[in-house]
């Protein structure tokens, strides 16, 4: 048997356990130095879901979602830089936003409407503060910001 020691914030619960090599071992067992003791063949495997390899295929999902958004921007508003960079905003604060939800809840979904929402929110924001006098309000800088919130929002569905 050896003797393994737990993190000293590590948050027991009532149904909380270790587990590893199929042996699972409840954490409330633990003694007062928070160390359990395991047989010697334990090993434990981490549970965290997300990965390098995981990480890359986000990044990659938002690469395609701002490269697409770039396109159809570049298409609606031809010559106007400015619309490329509002698509660009808000394409990565929605994937940035999808990820980060999606990898805390592990529901892609979830991560997608928040992700969505929070790029459309940041763009509304940002006219809104225009239209207090900081700056010149554009409803097409809105629009501009809202494509490329959902452009990569939906390319976070890619199957890859």
């Amino acid at each position: 048997m050896t003797s393994i020691a737990l993190l000293n914030n590590y948050p027991v619960k009532e149904k909380s356990v270790l587990s590893g090599n199929g042996e699972t071992f409840n954490l409330e067992n633990c003694r007062q130095d928070n160390s359990l003791t395991v047989p010697d063949s334990f090993s434990f495997k981490s549970e965290n879901k997300y990965t390098f390899s995981r990480g890359l295929a986000a990044a990659a999902k938002i690469g395609i979602g701002l490269a697409a958004s770039d396109l159809a921007v570049q298409q609606i508003y031809p010559g106007q830089s400015d619309k490329r960079l509002h698509s660009l905003a808000g394409g990565v604060i929605s994937g940035v936003a999808g990820e980060v939800t999606t990898a805390l809840t592990d529901k892609k979904w979830v991560g997608i409407l928040v992700g969505i929402g929070t790029g459309v929110l940041a763009g509304a924001a940002k006219e809104f503060v225009d239209m207090q006098g900081y700056g010149d309000p554009d409803r097409h800088d809105f629009f501009a910001t809202s494509l490329g919130s959902a452009t990569v929002g939906l390319s976070l569905t890619l199957p890859f």
